[in-house]
């Protein structure tokens, strides 16, 4: 199971239901093979997505959507994190 949880719905009043965007997380998971984890959605301002954005890619402008891929190592036994990483739109 993918564990969604999401941040700042109040900066996107049209976007998706909660139950929404835990569907299309999961689908998007599945599709590369992940049956568990666990997956944070934060929705931004677009001045907080440039800032992110210069940060992170060097470009000093708003875009739709930033990815963290997860720096959490396998544990002891080989299994990946459930943490798989962030998503900032």
């Amino acid at each position: 199971m993918i564990e969604v949880e999401l941040f700042g719905e109040d900066l996107a009043p049209d976007s998706p239901s909660p139950d929404e965007v835990a569907e299309l997380c999961g689908l998007a998971a599945r599709s590369r093979g992940v049956e568990d984890g666990h997956v944070a959605v934060q929705y931004v301002s677009s001045s907080r997505i440039a800032e992110l954005n210069a940060r992170h890619r060097g470009k000093s402008e708003p875009t739709d959507v930033l990815s963290f891929r997860s720096t959490a190592s396998r544990d002891s036994t080989g299994r990946a994190p459930r943490r798989r990483g962030s998503w900032a739109m």
